[in-house]
């Protein structure tokens, strides 16, 4: 069997239907989750956030069209893609799902195959599209948006469940006097250089963005802000050891790294707050000397 990936909401209020595509998506190795009407799969979307939505027009209540474009319109499911299975085919509701913000429109009956490559290169053409808009062009990393975005997930998730959370706000230390003695392409080389070296270091289940400049956000999901200091003091080691240069045989200029990292704490009643104590961190350590780690 295929190893489970994305998960699939299919909404439809017939059950032969319903049971059907949930057994074909099943089988080709999607998670799968049923709803037989627009509000169970408005609560099950606002919960689970499933990487695809097809849905029958004809649901009792909301129709299909009405479900569509209340996921168009809600941050921050507008993306999610969505698929008309219905049994009405004229060319005018085909018209009507693909304005009203379907990615794609099937009739029933339909083919296993037919709605199996439907499914794969939609969800192909999200993922691609998703890439694009989430990461920043020149480190690949996160940007500054998508970055806040996953910090604010995993604040209210450990908020919910009380775990631990860190975060660190890491900047690179005169990192103006290489672009000004080595010139911005140098620049813009150490920038890629320590993006990956800090990726490199972090685990799958962080999160990493360029929060504007030579400045990045690192969000740790289970973790204290002493586990974090520990993470971001290897990083900095590595980060020295890094020399700017415009050329090959041109003079180097010595690389550092200062961070500040905290942890959520129980007094923090939004995640601005959580930001500016990793910031104020941040500064800290400019001020004690630059290379180096602040934590609190």
């Amino acid at each position: 069997m295929k190893q489970k990936r994305n998960l699939i909401l299919v909404v439809d209020d017939e059950p032969h239907i319903l049971k059907a595509v949930h057994y074909i998506l099943d089988r080709a190795g999607y998670q799968v989750l049923a709803a037989r009407d627009a509000e169970e799969a408005l609560s099950l979307v606002s919960r689970d956030r499933p990487s695809l939505v097809v849905a029958d027009i004809m649901l009792p209540g909301m129709d299909g069209y009405k479900l569509c474009r209340r996921l168009r319109h809600s941050h921050p499911d507008s993306l999610t893609p969505f698929i008309f299975l219905s049994a009405r085919d004229s060319v005018d509701d085909r018209v009507k799902g693909i304005r009203t913000g379907a990615d794609a429109y099937l009739t029933k009956p339909f083919h296993r195959e037919e709605l199996l490559a439907m499914v794969e290169a939609v969800l192909d053409r999200h993922q691609s599209y998703a890439e694009q808009i989430m990461n920043d062009d020149l480190t690949g990393l996160l940007n500054r948006s998508h970055i806040l975005q996953r910090l604010e997930e995993e604040f209210a998730r450990a908020r919910r469940y009380r775990r631990p959370l860190a975060a660190a706000m890491i900047d690179l230390d005169n990192f103006k006097a290489v672009n000004d003695l080595c010139g911005h392409p140098a620049g813009d080389r150490l920038l890629r250089q320590i993006a990956q070296l800090l990726r490199g270091e972090m685990r799958k289940q962080d999160f990493l963005g360029r929060y504007g400049g030579e400045e990045f956000l690192s969000v740790l999901p289970e973790t204290t802000a002493a586990d974090g200091a520990i993470l971001l003091e290897r990083c900095r080691k590595k980060v020295a050891e890094i020399t700017a240069r415009r050329g090959k045989n041109s003079e180097g200029i010595p690389v550092t790294l200062s961070a500040g990292v905290t942890e959520l704490a129980g007094g923090d009643k939004n995640l601005s707050e959580l930001l500016d104590r990793a910031d104020c961190l941040l500064y800290r350590a400019k001020e004690e000397g630059r290379d180096r780690v602040a934590v609190r």
